[in-house]
């Protein structure tokens, strides 16, 4: 026994020795450098290592259901764990950058990214500025970086963020870096090409919103110019063509806008080719299919706008249009068959469907043709989807297939010929799927809001349609509601920039609508949901005011303004002022003066009246054809702006027959549609006495968008012009930033105009020649105003004209809607501010301009509206 004790303990002995000799001597290597290194034991480096690829899975699975927030949340976890391995710690890193673009995080995704590349110097607020010397330094910083599969993703996603940014040219740099470090990854290159055609897409968007609809669209139509015009072949391209009256009609802009489209087009088409039969390949054709449609509805938009012009050129255009589309329906559905629904692409695919589907109810929506995909194809589509979502878990992509088969279901109750049975159950049905979506909606634990006020907003039309008034308020108020408080996301947002005549702004009209309904029908108010009376109503100062009948006039004002900031916000992409939070009603601050809201509706014209001490009054103008109303305003501004040219001189400084006889039958032709205006926005108003005989001095006009670019001065009643009865000015809305009378002896001017051409938000504004003379003759003058000058009379113009009102700093803004004779311009604001330095005490700035307006009104050679029509006051009329 004891013999083989010994032998077990020299065993023993011999293994220590063996594994002292085995470890001992890396302890001791370490320690002669005088650093002393702690080193893991294998089993732990392979245990984090291990660990660093489970987070990097768990991210995966959570981003793949759609809870973008939680996958965020555990790569940045998988980025720690993976330590110093770099090429590991980044690639979870621009994982985490991904989930943040899919929750709408553009600044957070964008700071994400400048940490991946090492950018530490630059912030990504610096990235919005369109500073050209930051833009070059971070090219030159991520050019030199080495190429890498991290590099590609990374910079392919900040380039998509910077889009979003609106920064399209630098975008466009990275993708084109990007492309270039691609060469050795194909995989990567379908989704850079897809980048890139999207940049193209919203370039063309950009440069095609500056075409001018009255100088180049219309020619554009019209036959007498499409001899030397083709649409759509870029090897016929022109700077210009001539028509029949011998006028060459700029469209260098038009094949601008339109090339960026071939361009995106090209870019589509490459990432579609490289990736034939995945997902990649089916994403590309799917964006190649919204654009194609895109275009049609904007060129579907401007035939519509011209009553004189639907030439063959539009019947060739559109066959043309459909019979792409119809290539990429069929395309894409044979891929779409064919493509396996593997689990690594499922969540693609979903999307990849309702895509699909919603292209596809747009084209049934703007054409009729038998060759069309049917309903029930679509639908199918969708319920697919559905249960694709569903088996995957991914309830955003559930509820956004519910929302668009609840679309659909909408759009088949407003067919004609329908039995009533058949659009109730349409209604109903579409009602249902609407609720599904928002129940899923307000489930997801991350910030929805750009998706939840569409739902709203389609919710209360399907309440509406279904005469359920009560109801479609209530879910109208929760998407205005929405929008107010997504105000500067919306802003930041190329897209929404893009989209916002789509689907902002019919958000406010149709609630704006549906308030001025519900007065007509009587519906009580106090009965509705806390949401209507304590979410909105709580701008007003008192608890009376709340329970009052004329709370829908008051909602109905509130929303017209906030639609007004919400253009000049998309226009000038910067919010202009800060958010409402308390209703200043303007007509309370002068007992003299009219506030007046024209709002122009789908099928009428509404007008709302405010006064100091009495209750509001409002009345509708109904045409047969609501084209009437837009024809008849773009008529009066057409007459006008017509005489741009010609009316630079006076009509004694030209001493030309010919063109003396000419401005005197284009204003026998301008007071006939003055007059019609006249009749729509003043007339009613003056036969119920709320004008006349009251006192009234001031009309304070809060313009919707259509009637902003034509002088209201020049409204006629047969007899006299308006600006001869009352002073007039403009106000935004409830936005007064001074309500106190000027005192004669503390007057500034700053007067400011332009000596030469310069660009604001891509639109430029010429030189308005004798600038510098106006100025001297005003410069002894002194009053807080600011006076600007715009070089055309189209909306981009009078929304300019009304951001630089509200962004100024000045209580109040004069305004020329045209550039107008040099000398008119100096005597009319000579007169105007020696009004305004007596010591009349009942002078007011409105006062001051119309006396100005009159007194150049009736000096020889300047009785056209042409010379005194074209100066407004914004703001201030005291």
């Amino acid at each position: 026994m004891w013999k083989y004790r010994r032998k077990l303990t020299t065993f023993f002995l011999a293994l220590l020795t063996l594994i002292s000799t085995l470890i001992f001597p890396i302890f001791s290597a370490n320690k002669v450098t005088g650093t002393e290194i702690k080193i893991k034991p294998t089993s732990v480096l392979i245990s984090q290592v291990s660990n660093s690829l489970n987070l990097e899975q768990q991210g995966k699975k959570y981003y793949d259901i759609g809870n973008f927030s939680e996958a965020a949340k555990i790569w940045q976890q998988a980025a720690d764990a993976y330590g110093k391995d770099e090429k590991g710690k980044n690639r979870n890193l621009i994982n985490k950058a991904k989930a943040l673009q899919s929750l709408g995080l553009y600044t957070e995704t964008c700071s994400q990214l400048l940490q991946v590349f090492n950018i530490v110097d630059l912030k990504c607020v610096q990235l919005k500025s369109s500073d050209q010397s930051i833009d070059d330094k971070i090219i030159e910083n991520l050019e030199s970086q080495p190429n890498s599969l991290n590099k590609v993703i990374g910079l392919r996603l900040l380039g998509e963020t910077l889009q979003k940014f609106g920064q399209l040219e630098l975008s466009q740099q990275l993708l084109g870096i990007t492309e270039i470090a691609a060469q050795q990854y194909p995989d990567q290159q379908s989704a850079i090409f897809i980048g890139l055609g999207n940049i193209e897409r919203a370039i063309g968007n950009r440069e095609r919103d500056k075409l001018n609809y009255t100088s180049q669209i219309e020619f554009i139509l019209s036959e007498q110019c499409n001899n030397e015009f083709n649409l759509h072949d870029e090897n016929k391209i022109k700077n210009k063509i001539k028509c029949t009256n011998n006028e060459y009609i700029d469209i260098k802009s038009y094949y601008e806008a339109f090339g960026h489209y071939n361009k995106a087009k090209k870019d589509y088409n490459q990432a579609a080719n490289n990736h034939t039969n995945s997902i990649t390949g089916i994403q590309a054709e799917l964006n190649q299919l919204s654009l194609l449609l895109d275009i049609q509805e904007w060129w579907n938009e401007q035939f519509n706008k011209s009553q004189r012009y639907q030439p063959y050129t539009w019947t060739e255009l559109k066959d043309d249009l459909n019979n792409q589309i119809e290539y990429l329906w069929k395309s894409i559905n044979y891929h779409l068959v064919k493509l396996p629904e593997s689990p690594q692409i499922i969540r693609e695919l979903v999307y990849a469907k309702i895509n699909f589907a919603e292209s596809l109810t747009r084209w049934r929506k703007n054409t009729q043709n038998d060759k069309l995909p049917q309903e029930q194809e679509i639908a199918q589509l969708l319920s697919t989807a559905i249960q694709n979502a569903r088996t995957f878990k991914d309830q955003q992509a559930e509820a956004l297939a519910l929302t668009h088969l609840a679309k659909l279901y909408e759009l088949q109750s407003q067919k004609e010929n329908l039995t009533k049975k058949d659009r109730v159950d349409n209604l109903s049905q579409a009602k249902i799927f609407t609720e599904q979506a928002l129940m899923l909606l307000n489930n997801l634990n991350f910030d929805n809001r750009q998706i939840l006020y569409r739902n709203r907003h389609q919710l209360g039309r399907i309440l509406r349609d279904s005469e359920n008034i009560e109801g479609a308020l209530i879910s109208y108020a929760e998407a205005w509601n929405i929008l107010q408080s997504l105000r500067a996301d919306l802003v930041n947002s190329a897209d929404n920039q893009f989209s916002f005549r789509q689907n902002v702004e019919p958000v406010y009209r149709e609630f704006i609508d549906l308030l001025l309904q519900a007065e007509v029908k009587n519906i009580d108010f106090k009965k509705l949901n806390l949401v209507l009376i304590n979410n909105i109503t709580t701008v007003y100062s008192s608890q009376e005011e709340k329970t009052e009948k004329n709370i829908p006039f008051n909602i109905a004002r509130l929303v017209m303004e906030s639609l007004q900031l919400a253009e000049l916000d998309n226009f000038l992409q910067d919010p202009c002022l800060p958010p409402i939070e308390k209703l200043v009603q303007i007509e309370n601050i002068d007992e003299k003066a009219a506030v007046i809201y024209p709002i122009l509706l789908k099928d009428r014209l509404e007008v709302l009246l405010f006064q100091k001490n009495k209750s509001p009054y409002h009345y509708s103008v109904i045409k047969d054809s609501p084209t009437d109303f837009n024809q008849t305003i773009e008529k009066f501004a057409d007459l006008i702006y017509s005489q741009v040219e010609d009316g630079k001189l006076s009509a004694l400084e030209q001493q030309n027959r010919d063109r003396n006889e000419k401005f005197n039958e284009n204003k026998k032709e301008l007071l006939k549609v003055s007059q019609q205006l006249y009749k729509w926005l003043i007339e009613p108003l003056k036969r119920k006495n709320h004008l006349n005989n009251v006192g009234v001095e001031t009309l304070v006009f809060v313009l919707d968008r259509v009637f902003q670019n034509i002088p209201l001065a020049a409204l006629h009643d047969g007899e006299n012009y308006l600006i001869e009865d009352y002073n007039i000015a403009i106000s935004v809305g409830q936005q007064l930033k001074d309500s106190k009378r000027l005192e004669p002896k503390n007057i500034e001017i700053l007067a400011a105009g332009l000596s030469k051409e310069v660009s604001v938000q891509g639109n430029k504004f010429p030189e308005l020649k004798d600038t510098k003379d106006e100025l001297e003759n005003i410069k002894n003058l002194k009053n807080k105003l600011r006076i600007c000058q715009t070089a055309s009379g189209d909306e981009k113009a009078a929304l300019g004209m009304a951001g630089v009102a509200l962004r100024s700093g000045a209580n109040s803004t004069i305004a020329s809607l045209w550039p107008v004779s040099a000398k008119g311009t100096t005597e009319l604001m000579k007169k105007f501010y020696a009004n305004l330095t007596n010591s009349d005490p009942e002078m007011t700035r409105a006062k001051a301009l119309r006396e100005a307006q009159i007194s150049l009104m009736e000096q020889n050679g300047y009785q056209h509206p042409f010379y005194w029509a074209a100066f407004t006051l914004i703001g201030s009329w005291l």
